[in-house]
């Protein structure tokens, strides 16, 4: 009988081992996703300008869901604060009702409330590719939300926050 459970139990780590293993393989290609997709933002933003100078003033951001919302995958805005615009790359999202869109947020601490950076329009697979100019001058960004918002968008961001990130 302790002969038995012996093996159970390492049959059971054994099992965690390869659990954790498939684990770090799915961290390490969603990392290398999000680095190739980053890079192909910043090849887009950069386009037609000195690639160098261009780097250094972007910010790349990556937005995560709070606990509470509808499974998202992660998306990446990379942010150009000299030319105030951005590109927002989401390569899931939860399916909405007919009558809302996802709309992002951008947070600068001289308003009080974030700035519309647009709604959302999603692909058929479910994610989306938006390059945005917010529809005020923001000097300072501090974070990026996504929320779910009535057809159309809102002027004031009142849904639910899907996925945000500094």
């Amino acid at each position: 009988m302790h002969n038995l459970t012996l093996h159970s139990e390492a049959g059971a780590i054994a099992t965690e081992r390869e659990l954790t293993a498939i684990s770090l393989q799915q961290t390490r290609n969603q990392l290398n996703v999000r680095t190739l997709l980053a890079e192909r933002m910043i090849n887009e933003l950069t386009k037609g300008r000195g690639h160098q100078q261009d780097l250094a003033r972007l910010k790349i951001c990556a937005l995560t869901r709070p606990d509470s919302a509808p499974q998202a995958a992660p998306a990446i805005v990379v942010w150009d604060a000299e030319q105030e615009t951005g590109l927002l790359a989401v390569p899931h999202l939860p399916a909405i009702a007919a009558d809302q869109d996802y709309q992002l947020w951008v947070y600068d601490p001289a308003y009080p409330t974030p700035v519309n950076g647009g709604v959302i329009a999603m692909q058929e697979e479910g994610g989306a590719t938006l390059a945005f100019k917010p529809v005020q001058p923001v000097k300072q960004v501090v974070r990026f939300a996504i929320t779910v918002e009535n057809k159309g968008g809102a002027t004031r961001g009142e849904g639910p926050v899907v996925l945000s990130g500094p």
